[in-house]
């Protein structure tokens, strides 16, 4: 992105600009953000972030086990958070119906 592009993750947007931004999604999606990233200000509700950006995808596309990583940062350092982070993706990759090995 160069400096006149949108930010795709803010905050402000307008619900008309995520529903341009995320219902251009076409395959099942996993929204992982996480809670105490360094680089969102800590007047985000991520929570209410999250559900705005679900709700704005075409119906069934995000998926379910969409979630706030707790206690992580933005690289997600926190052992705890990487559990969960690495249990949803694999769960998110089964739901997917993709090959066993």
């Amino acid at each position: 992105m160069h400096s006149g592009d949108d930010d795709f993750f803010s905050s402000d947007l307008p619900d008309s600009r995520l529903s341009e931004i995320w219902g251009k999604i076409s395959r099942p999606v996993l929204i992982l953000p996480s809670a105490q990233d360094e680089y969102v200000p800590n007047t985000v509700d991520f929570l209410r972030l999250l559900e705005r950006w679900k709700a704005a995808c075409q119906p069934g596309i995000a998926s379910r086990l969409s979630g706030l990583i707790l206690g992580a940062n933005h690289r997600v350092d926190d052992p705890a958070a990487q559990e969960w982070l690495v249990d949803r993706v694999v769960r998110f990759l089964e739901s997917l119906g993709g090959g066993s090995t």
